[in-house]
């Protein structure tokens, strides 16, 4: 089972990220949070395999998000998404 970490502000795309992953085979969503500052404590909290962040999150963005990421956790894989804008 690979655990997942998903960081997204708004709830409704959040929700949809979080229904999509967990129907695949192998796949389990191990938290969630809405900020960029509440990244790595839950990333050091729940130890999931991998993250899908926001890189347009409220506080810290994605990009301070994979740095903060980088320097305290090792080995640890991330997917930026950017909605767009």
């Amino acid at each position: 089972m690979i655990g997942i970490l998903v960081a997204e502000h708004r709830p409704v795309v959040r929700r949809g990220l979080v229904a999509s992953l967990e129907g695949e085979a192998g796949l389990k969503v191990v938290a969630e949070v809405d900020t960029g500052e509440a990244v790595l404590p839950a990333v050091l909290e729940h130890r999931p395999e991998t993250a899908v962040v926001d890189l347009d999150l409220p506080g810290a963005d994605g990009f301070a998000v994979a740095l903060g990421l980088h320097e305290r956790v090792r080995g640890h894989l991330m997917e930026m998404i950017d909605n767009g804008r």
